[in-house]
């Protein structure tokens, strides 16, 4: 016979005590059914037992549809209000979440779970709302309750920190966190991330592998690992760890997604494949794999070819997955990359409103390149009104109404957008292209040097600093970056050493030294850098001084070949080939090229200046035949005729054991050897192999310092 007595006959508190010993249990499907009973004569405590058992079932829509009659009945119950603030939380209802910590820290300020909720609601809204981000930076300073576990409080800055890209102070939090007893994971991943968004790319390999000795089977680390590798552009390490991760965390699709990226960047076009088809296989055709497969053949190649293919492939992932929505942003994207502005606005049609707020902003460039400005501007207030935090709608809005001839209002929004996002680089270069339209040279340098400051250490951000410093050259204005850092706060070291080289161009496609350089942050700048120039001619330029380089009557504008393409220089004398970095001209193609030549003309003085100081290793390279030692010799006379410059030659071999090698042959003479070139007979076009060029960098360095 049981010794349990029916519920009938059990005394009138029994009830009560059973739905609070199943809740101490953690049974939940019984302590709501044991709750649901008592919701009249105990309306407080049965509501708010019956909303926590329904959300820790995973029934949080339920919990608060209980909550919602319990509040307006007992709207002074801080038991409910704090189940309320959880199931909001939970199911993303931020604004509710917000408002029901705020209730209780009103009645309880020193509450550690409202004040951390409070902030946590903030900082996830401030992911788009401008002014919950703002308000969560202010609770952050504020002095935590004295019941608050620093832990989570360090945590809770942490991610902050984070979302607002401050990275210095995300360092400093995750490293509390660290000090600290309890889980480490989330922490390390934190610290390395935030170590290597500053550049500090040494230092975060060293506590990686301390980390990775006290997290061994961490999937989160090894993830943060390959990411690292990927900064320091080793490709095959890169490679390895992204295998490890499928390995021991399958399901995860940034081991196939991303892992497929590296081996693209390795060449390893068919194995990327394979890797994505896998990941397809164990998780299904989840939208991120389908779309990383359209876009596979984009990764690592620079020529319009690859772009076009891209788009193919999108086009049939969309007839056979008409309702992947995700596509259509992209494709977009892609048709204007390649200046295909029919097929884009047709397909901008078909996008349905509310738009996000990365394909508002495409779609308003759709409206730029076809010089539509009032279409274009209205998409663009409108992002920044239903976007307040996030800063590319502000940072294009400024851009589009310059170029629409409505300087006041761009400076106006300019400034507004820097008072909203001061630690935002990208509106920093906005401000100098806005102060280099209107040929203000002092608010140029002011604020191309704080841009340096932000950016330094973001490799992302070294085309944008280039273009910015090409343009710059046009008003005679020479932008640096030495000198201008605090103590400590110098650019990484990989970024430092290939800031001691300087490109002296290639025949065909002599950018890819300066793309190497792009890819480690280096600023350097120089008449070749981004220019094609055979050796014949640039035996000759070195010997004549590059005579009439800069002269209106000696260079021609030339227009793209295809739409959508880039506008280049050619110089006549010497046929140097070089980038503009315009797809459409500002103004009229004589202004176009009057400020083209001014800039060409000090680049020239530029490079003779560094020829003569021969403070730099100069590089050259040949991409369709070898590179004989007489013609390295005659080169390096050609250098010194000028200043103790030296000379690095770059040659493609077939032989493994030369590859990353560098050896002297000759006084201030150095040969260095790689797999291959970005373009050579029979391949396609791709990036730059930038970890072997960084080899070959270190390598010529320690020989200019033994």
């Amino acid at each position: 016979m049981s010794d349990t007595l029916p519920l009938s006959l059990l005394p009138p508190a029994a009830p009560l005590e059973a739905a609070r010993a199943a809740e101490a249990a953690g049974d939940w499907p019984a302590a709501a059914a044991l709750w649901q009973p008592l919701m009249a004569e105990h309306p407080v405590e049965a509501a708010r037992g019956l909303a926590r058992a329904l959300r820790l079932s995973g029934a949080a829509g339920a919990a608060r549809r209980v909550l919602g009659p319990a509040l307006a009945r007992s709207p002074q119950a801080m038991p409910l209000w704090r189940e309320e603030a959880r199931a909001a939380a939970l199911l993303g209802d931020l604004p509710a979440a917000t408002t029901a910590w705020r209730r209780l820290l009103d009645r309880l300020p020193g509450d550690a779970e409202a004040w951390l909720g409070l902030l946590a609601a903030l900082r996830r809204a401030g992911a788009t709302d401008l002014r919950a981000r703002e308000e969560a930076a202010a609770w952050a300073a504020t002095p935590a309750p004295a019941r608050l576990d620093p832990r989570l409080r360090h945590a809770e800055l942490a991610r902050l920190a984070q979302q607002r890209e401050e990275w210095e102070a995300a360092r400093a939090s995750w490293e509390a966190v660290l000090a600290l007893p309890g889980p480490q994971g989330e922490a390390a991943a934190g610290l390395l991330a935030a170590l290597r968004r500053l550049g500090r790319l040494e230092e975060a390999t060293a506590r990686l592998a301390a980390l990775a000795a006290l997290l061994p089977d961490s999937p989160t680390l090894l993830a943060e690992a390959a990411r690292l590798a990927q900064a320091r552009q080793d490709w095959p390490e890169a490679a390895r760890h992204w295998a490890a991760l499928r390995a021991c965390a399958p399901d995860r699709p940034a081991g196939y997604i991303e892992g497929a990226h590296a081996l693209c960047h390795l060449g390893e076009r068919a194995a990327a494949e394979d890797c994505l088809r896998a990941g397809q296989e164990r998780l299904g055709a989840l939208p991120e794999l389908l779309l990383a497969q359209a876009q596979l053949p984009g990764i690592a190649a620079l020529h319009r070819a690859a772009v076009e293919e891209v788009v193919a492939r999108l086009r049939a992932l969309l007839r056979h997955r008409p309702s992947l929505g995700e596509a259509r942003p992209v494709l977009l994207r892609r048709l204007l990359q390649l200046g295909r502005l029919e097929e884009a606005a047709e397909l901008a049609a078909t996008l349905p409103p509310p738009l996000a707020e990365p394909t508002a902003v495409t779609l308003a460039e759709l409206h730029r390149q076809r010089g539509e400005w009032p279409a274009a501007l209205a998409l663009l207030r409108a992002a920044r009104r239903d976007f307040p935090g996030r800063p590319m709608p502000w940072h294009d809005l400024a851009r589009t109404l310059s170029e629409a001839g409505q300087a006041a209002e761009a400076e106006a929004e300019a400034s507004a957008a820097i008072a909203a996002f001061p630690r935002h680089a990208r509106l920093r270069l906005l401000a100098a292209e806005l102060a280099l339209a209107r040929r203000d040279r002092p608010a140029v340098r002011a604020a191309w040097l704080e841009a340096v400051r932000l950016c330094r250490h973001d490799p992302a951000q070294a085309p944008h600093l280039d273009t910015l410093r090409f343009q710059a050259a046009g008003l005679g204005l020479e932008l640096e970056a030495e000198d201008i850092l605090p103590e400590g706060q110098g650019a990484p070291e990989m970024q430092r050493l290939m800031e001691r080289f300087v490109s002296l161009g290639g025949a065909r496609y002599g950018c890819e030294f300066g793309l190497a350089q792009q890819a480690f942050g280096a600023v350097t700048l120089s008449l070749l850098r981004w220019a094609g120039i055979g050796l014949p001619a640039l035996l000759a330029g070195l010997a004549e001084d590059f005579a009439g380089v800069g002269e209106v009557g000696q260079t021609r504008l030339d227009a793209p070949g295809l739409p959508g393409g880039e506008y280049m220089l050619r110089d006549l004398r010497y046929g140097i080939h070089t980038h503009t970095f315009l797809h459409r001209l500002p103004g009229a193609p004589e202004e176009v090229l009057r400020q083209s030549c001014e800039r060409l003309a000090w680049l020239r003085r530029r490079l003779l200046r560094q020829l003569a100081e021969g403070r730099h290793v100069f590089v050259y390279r040949r991409a369709y035949r070898q590179l004989e030692e007489e013609e390295m010799h005659r080169l390096h006379a050609a250098i010194r005729r000028h200043g103790p410059g030296r000379l690095l030659c770059v040659r493609r071999s077939e032989d493994p054991g030369l590859w990353g090698q560098v050896r002297v042959i000759g006084p201030g003479l150095m040969v260095g050897h790689v797999a291959r070139f970005a373009l050579h007979p029979g391949e396609a076009e791709r990036r730059p192999v930038t970890r072997a060029w960084a080899a070959l960098c270190q390598k010529a360095a320690a020989l200019v310092e033994g």
